[in-house]
């Protein structure tokens, strides 16, 4: 088994705001093993993107951190800027949501692939050059050596994507985080871009962190699955555990919203109710003022994560031996 590259301990971030401390990672503990790929799954606002960003030191001074954050046996927390600017690009990359704000629309392909090479790598202009071409070739972009005169407007969705992970990639990291990285693309596009993750995931052992909302990525592309509901971790398990063995009701509820080949008269379920105001979230378990097996203790008390067997973990009273009996396999049919 692969040894923990990554490990969150109790990161907690809140914004402040005019109208008040916005609380939108509560006590994440998460661990990234080497050479793995870690999908994190939930709802727009459950705190995916932030835990992240938190980090990665790349928040707005309004953001309040604390925890601790381990890569490598160094806490990034306690890191000065300087510092922490010399893993960024190179220890751990991030190749973000929309390649269109992720890339600068007025300098070429070539000056912001050279820039974090020659920064990172001390190579000179040429030999970054070289590089930039290598990587981009790797990547499926056709012509590299002329592309990298081009501006990003002048690139496909996908091609601009591709350019983000070569850039990811550019000084072979140990962590890449991928902030949904096949939104706002087609279908083929998508399978091209996940299949390349994949194939320089096993060459290079990279480890990944694949933020989306998408389970049938997930599916095809993770090892482990954190799925993160109202700013907190709800489930941790590995693929088959979350699929096929889920105890949360937030994840069942998200599997019966996935669209099925094999039910094609199934109505496609919803989640009742919206996701929680993170300025005053709900007392207790989060999820409970949708959840359909909520209890009193529910809405007073946060459970605590409950072990079941196989690093398979999940943070619900269902878990407790005094709890009402639920028919798990049931649920699972269901989902």
């Amino acid at each position: 088994m692969n040894k923990p590259l990554l490990t969150i301990e109790g990161l907690e971030t809140q914004f402040k705001t005019y109208a008040g401390m916005v609380q939108a990672v509560r006590n994440v503990n998460l661990t990234v093993n080497e050479g793995e790929v870690l999908a994190v799954v939930g709802e727009s606002g459950s705190g995916k993107s932030v835990t992240m960003m938190s980090f990665m030191r790349l928040l707005a001074k309004n953001a309040v951190v604390s925890g601790k954050v381990e890569f490598n046996g160094v806490d990034l927390l306690k890191l000065s800027n300087k510092e922490m600017s010399k893993i960024r690009g190179r220890e751990i990359s991030m190749v973000f949501q929309d390649p269109m704000t992720g890339l600068n629309p007025v300098l070429t392909i070539g000056t912001q692939m050279r820039e974090g090479i020659m920064l990172h790598l001390g190579l000179n202009k040429a030999e970054a050059n070289k590089r930039a071409i290598e990587l981009l070739n790797k990547v499926g972009v056709p012509e590299p050596a002329r592309r990298l005169s081009q501006y990003p407007h002048e690139f496909s969705g996908g091609m601009r994507q591709r350019v983000m992970i070569a850039l990811g990639l550019a000084c072979n990291p140990r962590l890449i985080i991928a902030d949904e990285p096949t939104t706002a693309l087609d279908v083929t596009i998508q399978a091209q871009i996940l299949e390349l993750m994949k194939q320089l995931k096993k060459e290079m052992n990279t480890a990944i962190i694949l933020i989306t909302h998408n389970l049938g990525v997930v599916a095809g592309m993770a090892d482990r699955v954190a799925v993160m509901y109202g700013g907190r971790v709800a489930e941790v398990g590995t693929v088959h555990q979350i699929f096929h063995q889920p105890r949360h009701p937030y994840t069942w509820a998200l599997l019966r919203a996935i669209p099925r080949l094999d039910e094609h008269k199934r109505r496609l379920e919803s989640i009742t109710g919206s996701p929680p105001n993170m300025l005053k979230p709900p007392g207790g378990c989060p999820f409970h003022p949708r959840c359909a097996h909520a209890m009193s203790v529910c809405t007073s008390e946060a459970p605590e994560m409950t072990e079941l067997g196989n690093n398979h973990r999940a943070a619900c009273w269902l878990m407790h031996p005094d709890a009402p009996k639920v028919d798990f396999n049931q649920e699972v049919t269901k989902a």
